[in-house]
């Protein structure tokens, strides 16, 4: 058995493992995606406890483990740094984060630290509780998720030969690549000039400016259907917790933008 490293983490899958331990998946800041075996987590907390409580779904935590040869490792220390209590308060927003915590799950493996989507996903946490703009937010969530697992061309230039894409003449990969009128292929689809315009907006504002955004839920709902489309085409199985997700009234999401 290694040594106690220290660094912090996120929750996204937790599992009891007997009556007085849990198994949990976390997205650590410095080592990507691990699973500890946290001994006693689930005892009621006395003085000498390393857990005060069980560790929780999407809890941030200050954690010490001791890395060990098999796949689990030893959890020996938590303390809840951030636990989004406002989530719990409302299904949707719940709904919403669990579905961010599945896709980090699906996106990555073991040993893949991503620290700036940690980030990214520690403010869209915090922000499910503004109680506006979660389309918005969910959009830009995903996009970043496909940006750093290096799916992601970007919005400016065409994803095969590298030139300026010209407005009104840009198409729509399924892999969420743009490209240029001489690159498209025949299953390639238009991509309207308000709705690429929309996804700069979203992946240019800082994110505590996305829930006060006047875009209609229209445009949102036409951009998370390409942005679906391309999480779809590249996680080997789709979340379940995608089912449960509001997309929109059914009027929006036959919009022309889409």
């Amino acid at each position: 058995m290694g040594r106690p490293i220290h660094t912090r983490g996120l929750v996204l899958r937790r599992t009891d493992w007997s009556e007085s331990s849990q198994i949990v998946t976390i997205d650590t800041r410095d080592h990507g995606i691990i699973d500890l075996l946290a001994k006693g987590s689930r005892r009621v907390a006395r003085r000498s406890s390393s857990f005060a409580e069980p560790l929780d779904l999407g809890g941030w935590y200050d954690l010490v483990y001791r890395p060990r040869s098999a796949d689990l490792h030893l959890a020996v220390e938590a303390r809840l740094i951030e636990g989004f209590p406002h989530l719990r308060d409302n299904l949707a927003a719940w709904l919403e984060a669990c579905f961010a915590l599945d896709l980090i799950r699906a996106a990555f493996t073991g040993g893949d630290p991503h620290p700036e989507l940690l980030r990214s996903t520690l403010s869209y946490l915090k922000l499910l509780g503004v109680g506006r703009g979660r389309l918005a937010l969910r959009n830009r969530f995903a996009l970043e998720l496909l940006h750093r697992s290096g799916v992601w061309g970007g919005w400016e230039l065409c994803a095969t030969c590298q030139r300026p894409l010209v407005p009104g003449e840009v198409y729509w990969h399924v892999t969420a690549a743009l490209l240029c009128g001489d690159c498209r292929s025949g299953s390639d689809r238009s991509l309207p000039e308000p709705l690429r315009r929309t996804f700069l907006e979203l992946t240019a504002v800082a994110w505590g400016n996305l829930p006060s955004l006047a875009i209609p839920e229209a445009t949102l709902v036409a951009a998370w259907n390409r942005v679906r489309e391309a999480l779809l085409h590249h996680l080997e199985r789709a979340p379940r917790s995608l089912r449960y997700l509001r997309v929109g009234d059914t009027s929006a999401t036959s919009a022309p933008l889409g």
